[in-house]
């Protein structure tokens, strides 16, 4: 599902941006939004923006280089809300967690993380965004480590299952060849085993298997 934070302010200066900037200047990053955007005629939808990392702790994390992110954000009366989507990066969450936060504090205003039921401004916005951000790349680095570990225990399976078949006589499913014409491909364990048909030049797998 995707995330979304709110800031409450009461009004938007004239120079929101030229302060915006400066809030993350004061985190480590440069920021750069594109130059027709205003917040007087923001209709919603995708903020992008350039992120340029120049505190140490940034640069190491991200490299020197530009990077680019964004989040979605919809201003209404009073309230300005930011959304990620549930198939979201890291920094993507990052873009939005600290970019919700120092928006809040260059609007003098709350940051609001209905999820956690966290109200707050100043250095406790960045230190929530920051927290969050930190249980964020906790799960994320999880899933993807799960989601190998079962790619490759699925591989595995799928080799040991067609190995199976190496020294019986099988039959191309294309061309009806015989197994004196066909090629056992070992690729464990990084990627699944097969046969080749020298004869078609068509390879196959376990579903499609033929016995003589």
């Amino acid at each position: 599902m995707g995330f979304s934070l709110m800031v409450k302010y009461d009004e938007i200066p004239d120079n929101i941006i030229d302060i915006w900037k400066n809030e993350f200047n004061r985190i480590g990053f440069i920021v750069e939004f594109d130059k027709d955007f205003s917040f007087d005629t923001w209709e919603g939808g995708l903020l992008p923006m350039v992120l340029i990392p120049i505190s140490e702790e940034y640069v190491q994390r991200f490299g020197q280089d530009q990077v680019p992110g964004g989040f979605q954000m919809d201003i209404y009366e009073k309230e300005i809300w930011t959304n990620s989507p549930m198939m979201r990066s890291v920094f993507e969450f990052f873009c939005q967690c600290i970019g919700t936060a120092t928006l809040a504090n260059a609007l003098d205003g709350l940051y609001c993380d209905g999820q956690n039921g966290i109200e707050c401004k100043g250095k406790e916005a960045i230190s929530s965004a920051l927290n969050e951000i930190k249980k964020y790349e906790l799960f994320h680095n999880e899933l993807v480590k799960n989601d190998s570990e079962n790619k490759v225990k699925n591989i595995n399976d799928y080799n040991a299952e067609i190995n199976m078949y190496v020294n019986n006589k099988l039959v191309s499913p294309y061309c009806n060849e015989k197994s004196n014409s066909i090629r056992f491909i070992d690729r464990s364990p990084h990627r699944k085993s097969g046969f080749i048909c020298r004869s078609c030049g068509r390879s196959f797998g376990v579903d499609e298997i033929k016995m003589v």
